[in-house]
């Protein structure tokens, strides 16, 4: 989708009315974008391809004080399976 000078990459949730998550990219940084994943509720990264060594950004909600500890767990668990994909692919 495109908003003005910016292109949006985004994933739709509409399973329990959540809201989902999205990536804005700045219309000359397009060029530079290789991977744009949605991993799992609101987890995604993007991989930016950059002069000498390639970009990831990781874009995670952390649970606050206020979240349960199997909210917190949950978490935990997903964000220990991003990274552990990471160093196995190849960009």
């Amino acid at each position: 989708m495109t908003a003005g000078d910016y292109n949006l990459f985004y994933e739709e949730r509409n399973e329990s009315s959540q809201l989902g998550t999205g990536i804005f990219v700045h219309h000359r940084m397009l060029s530079a974008v290789k991977t744009v994943e949605f991993i799992r509720y609101r987890m995604s990264y993007i991989v930016l391809r950059g002069c000498c060594f390639n970009i990831i950004v990781l874009n995670v909600p952390v649970p606050n004080e206020g979240k349960s500890d199997c909210s917190k767990d949950s978490f935990d668990e997903g964000l220990g399976q991003v990274f552990d994909y990471f160093p196995t692919t190849r960009f």
